[in-house]
């Protein structure tokens, strides 16, 4: 056992804070996660793959820079194993603890990432930042609260709260009224304890808008006198000030003031900054800068009207949108799950120049779509009547299968269910069957994740979930980085139209699509000769030509095993290929349709 104590005492020196473990309460101090590796048993553990697991179930970021050494750990075990396809007990249950942990870290972050917060030492020092509070006051990890762009007066009583809470703590919770230095703003600052060492400022931006004099006026039944008082004190007027600018009495400001507080049901200043914030801060979270590329990117597809919502036979509900040129040819677009269903404004030009009508359904866990009926054990037989459900009742017969990486293993099952439905399939960068053969051209990742599909389900759902934490931990900028390393992808990411793209897509898929993917990866096929078999009808696999996952061997395999199937590699092209090349792949899909027909 003494391995796994030394794992945890090296874990604590990767962690910000030990007092809260990464990112979250004292449930997650190494110390506890050592005392849960405890009570596995029998102790018969590989320490060099148990140390990987909690590694980056500690900072998901260890995923990769320990691969090439899990690599080789888990490919030795798998190799002394008896049937050379699976772990050892031990390792397995360490992997489904890890996966757990994974949960509730996630769980914990989503009470941070919900709204513009930040949490801080006693000392001020920023220890996490949501990205609405990076987006709106540009400050990270290790800044101090006094770089937030707030008036110094505010500052002083924040640090002030701070200081009391180190010495004789007064109250777990304090409301401070600021103003933004950088502009006419007015800040409602919440500060609150977590721990004894750890503390969170929440903020919102309190601006009038014109709806919500409207609003109060509907609402509350406020006269114009009153809105007038209210608005003058969000924008900042001691009472005052409100009465000399009204050119009335203080008295009369303050007993229209109560009358205000008796409309609405509150009995203080705070309580009246909590109402107006409550019908301004979604407008305002839409301005943060940092924030337009999820929210409402002006260059990227499906706007928010074409996304829709369908009530299937059994009352779940199916999340699809609809693009491109209205009444076109058919185009089914299967996403897939780290881009979304997102495509730039200038490949939905494209399909348009070329009559291609856009049609994309989200699959269970995407979105708003449901997840597979309980109990079901044929998810993806499902799905696919989903699917063809909403062609029905569009009206649309045959469709031409547009897919995107794993977007190819709901094609296979299209195809395989009602062949007579698809016209032809373009698979870009498709996920295909995997043999020992393709290894050779993966990167690592790629390669354990593969052989983890076929052999160990429990490395899969953890490598899928690690993937996602550090997705979910540290934001699409830096998960695109790593996960798209090669040169031409970062010099597409470099362009404001494909980022905003993929985060759209990233944002429409929601925060638990790999529950979507690891749905996709168990329905993929057995091997090269199950696929091919499916593929009759016109079809084509497009890769990149520095495609770095085996995709080119493997799409060779399939179609050296009988399929009616085409490969076309594109020149200067990576991962990224779809948002590279968007028109020559429609050309692809075009050329394939004249030919089908």
């Amino acid at each position: 056992m003494s391995e796994r104590r030394d794992l945890a005492s090296a874990s604590s020196t990767r962690i910000a804070d030990p007092a809260i473990s990464y990112r979250s309460t004292n449930e997650w101090r190494p110390e506890r996660v050592a005392q849960l590796i405890d009570k596995l048993s029998p102790v018969t553990d590989s320490p060099d793959i148990i140390e990987k697991i909690y590694e980056a179930t500690l900072d998901p970021a260890a995923l990769e820079r320990t691969m090439e050494h899990w690599v080789a750990s888990i490919e030795r075990e798998l190799a002394a194993s008896s049937d050379g396809e699976s772990l050892d007990a031990a390792t397995e249950r360490h992997l489904q603890l890890g996966f757990q942990l994974l949960e509730q870290y996630d769980q914990n972050l989503a009470a941070l990432t919900d709204g513009t917060a930040v949490h801080m030492r006693k000392d001020g020092t920023l220890i996490d930042v949501s990205p609405a509070a990076d987006a709106l006051y540009s400050v990270g990890i290790g800044d101090s609260v006094r770089d937030l762009p707030i008036d110094e007066a505010s500052l002083d009583s924040v640090c002030r709260w701070l200081q009391e809470q180190t010495t004789t703590p007064t109250t777990a919770h304090r409301v401070v009224f600021a103003r933004r230095q950088d502009r006419e703003v007015s800040v409602l600052l919440w500060l609150s304890s977590l721990t004894s060492t750890v503390f969170r400022l929440s903020s919102s931006e309190v601006l009038w808008q014109p709806e919500v004099g409207a609003l109060l006026e509907a609402s509350f039944d406020l006269s114009p006198s009153e809105i007038e008082i209210v608005q003058l004190l969000i924008e900042g007027y001691g009472i005052e000030q409100v009465a000399e600018v009204r050119s009335r009495s203080l008295h009369t400001v303050r007993t229209q003031l109560r009358e205000v507080y008796s409309k609405t049901g509150i009995s203080s200043f705070p309580e009246l900054l909590r109402l107006i914030v409550g019908l301004t801060a979604a407008q305002e979270l839409d301005r943060a800068p940092g924030q337009r590329a999820i929210h409402n990117p002006p260059n990227s597809y499906p706007r928010k009207s074409q996304r829709r919502l369908l009530t299937l036979p059994d009352g779940r509900i199916l999340d699809y949108s609809e693009f491109g040129a209205q009444g076109g040819i058919p185009v089914l677009f299967l996403h897939d799950e780290i881009c979304g269903d997102a495509w730039t404004a200038s490949g939905v030009d494209a399909a348009i120049e070329r009559n291609l009508r856009i049609i994309a359904p989200l699959r269970p866990n995407y979105g708003r779509t449901d997840p597979p009926l309980a109990g079901s054990n044929r998810p993806t037989e499902q799905l696919v009547q989903d699917v063809f459900y909403l062609l029905d009742k569009l009206g649309i017969g045959r469709v031409v299968l547009l897919s995107r990486v794993i977007g190819s293993t709901l094609g296979s099952c299209l195809v395989e269910d009602a062949p007579e439905r698809v016209l032809a399939f373009v698979a870009v960068a498709p996920a295909l069957p995997t043999g020992p053969e393709h290894y050779r051209d993966m990167d690592p990742l790629t390669r354990t994740m593969v052989r983890a599909v076929t052999n160990t389900p429990a490395l899969a759902r953890f490598l899928v979930r690690t993937r996602y934490a550090y997705f979910n931990r540290y934001g699409y900028d830096r998960y695109l980085a790593t996960h798209y390393p090669d040169t031409r992808d970062q010099r597409l990411l470099g362009k404001a139209d494909v980022r905003d793209a993929i985060a759209l897509g990233a944002a429409a898929t929601g925060a638990k699509r790999y529950q979507g993917f690891l749905g996709d990866i168990e329905g993929r096929k057995p091997d090269s000769a199950a696929v091919a078999k499916i593929l009759r009808m016109p079809t084509r696999f497009v890769i990149g030509e520095f495609d770095r996952k085996g995709r080119r061997a493997r799409a060779e395999s399939v179609i050296a095993a009988g399929a009616n199937a085409q490969l076309i590699v594109l020149p200067d092209a990576s991962e990224l290929l779809f948002f590279s090349h968007t028109d020559a792949i429609l050309d692809v899909l075009v050329d394939l349709v004249r030919e089908a027909s």
